[in-house]
This record gives C-alpha cells, sequence and structure tokens, in this order.
C-alpha cells in the first residue's frame, strides 16, 4: 500500500514506526525501574538477591540438625537387657532398672565421672560381660548375681577389662580359685580398676588398685 494512501486512511495523522510503541512511565513503573537497577546491583555485588535467599532457606536450624536424645527405659532392646538382668538373680524389674542406669551412666556419676553418660545398653554387650565372669572369674550364678547386685556398674565395664583385671588379681596376689571367686565377690570393684597411681593419686581413687 502507498505511503500516500496510509496518510489518507489514518485521518492526517503522522504514522508512527511500526513494531513501536512509546509509553510515558508512570510514579509505580517509576519505582519498578529503580528496584530492578537495584537488585541488579546487589546481584553483580553479592551473587544475587534470589540466591542469598535461597541459601538461608537451605541452612538448616540449629535445633533441626540436633540428633534426638536418648530415652531411658524404651524400646524392645531396653526390654530385652532388663529381662536378661532380672535373671541374673532374684531381681525386680525395678531393681534391673536401677542396677542398668547405674551401670551405663543414668544415674550418679560418682563412679563414671563422665566416662559413660547415658550410654544406651545393648544385650549382646551385658551378655558377654557376664560370660567373662562366669569364665576367666570362675564365678557361680548365684556368685554373679551378688556381684550384680554389690556392684551393677560392672555390667557397663568391657568384657576385656574384667578378664584383664581377673589376671592382674591372679597375678599380683597369688590367688586362685576359691579364694579368687571369694575376693571378687567380697570386692567386686577391683574388676573395674583402671589405674595404680601407687600413692601418686590422678583423681580416679574410685577405679584405682591402691584402694585393694
Amino acid at each position: 500500500m502507498r505511503a500516500s494512501e496510509i496518510h489518507r486512511r489514518l485521518g492526517g495523522c503522522r504514522p508512527m514506526a511500526l513494531g513501536v510503541r512509546v509509553a510515558t512511565p508512570s510514579a509505580g513503573s517509576s519505582a519498578a525501574l529503580r528496584f530492578g537497577s537495584n537488585r541488579r546491583a546487589q546481584q553483580q555485588q553479592g551473587g544475587g538477591v534470589g540466591r542469598g535467599l535461597a541459601l538461608r532457606q537451605a541452612s538448616p536450624s540449629s535445633s533441626s540438625s540436633e540428633a534426638p536424645a536418648a530415652v531411658f527405659g524404651e524400646g524392645e532392646a531396653f526390654e530385652a537387657c532388663l529381662d536378661f538382668v532380672s535373671t541374673l538373680g532374684p531381681f525386680s524389674s525395678e531393681e534391673a532398672a536401677d542396677m542398668l542406669k547405674d551401670a551405663f551412666g543414668w544415674s550418679r556419676q560418682t563412679y563414671w565421672r563422665k566416662r559413660k553418660s547415658e550410654e544406651v545398653p545393648q544385650l549382646a554387650a551385658i551378655e558377654e560381660r557376664v560370660e567373662a565372669l562366669r569364665g576367666a572369674g570362675g564365678l557361680s550364678d548365684d556368685q554373679v548375681a551378688k556381684v550384680v547386685a554389690a556392684f551393677p556398674e560392672v555390667l557397663g565395664c568391657e568384657a576385656d577389662l574384667l578378664r584383664e583385671n581377673v589376671a592382674y588379681v591372679e597375678k599380683t596376689f597369688f590367688v586362685k580359685g576359691n579364694t579368687l571367686t571369694s575376693l571378687l565377690v567380697r570386692k567386686p570393684e577391683v574388676l573395674g580398676n583402671i589405674v595404680d597411681c601407687q600413692g601418686d593419686c590422678v583423681g580416679d581413687c574410685n577405679r584405682c588398685w591402691v584402694r585393694f
């Protein structure tokens, strides 16, 4: 179509360039332009507003990253330990629970001194320790019951430590057989000893051979 014909149909108005729209920016659009400029500046300086927000949202809070606290007395594993300890002697469920608390650091810390704190009892470990008392220590079932009742922390001592201490008593004090078992029943605390300060105190008196 000729230019003169386009001019006539538009009523004499000056034709605008095809595909170009001219709009006067309003106050809102000016603010949007300013925000866009600020946003581009922030992106250039700090890696982008959107990226920073995403990083903050992805970062876990301290409370969500913390492992749930152990609870004494819950779960099938605990019930199995409770049943086993109850069978070691004429112990009620309450007595067996108190023994497990002492053995695994859920009660007083006068013995463990934070070396063992709120540890979850494991049946296999307890069975191994009782077997060490029967094997290396030569204790009968009745004697095991007496040792556990007098010194429940023995259930929390590693089986290897129990065996080593029995061997130490035999070698150092020249006792075997009935004399050895009688000594262990009378002074079961020696089964958990870990130091021999030889008079130069190291602060572990309740687990020291000097007291023997």
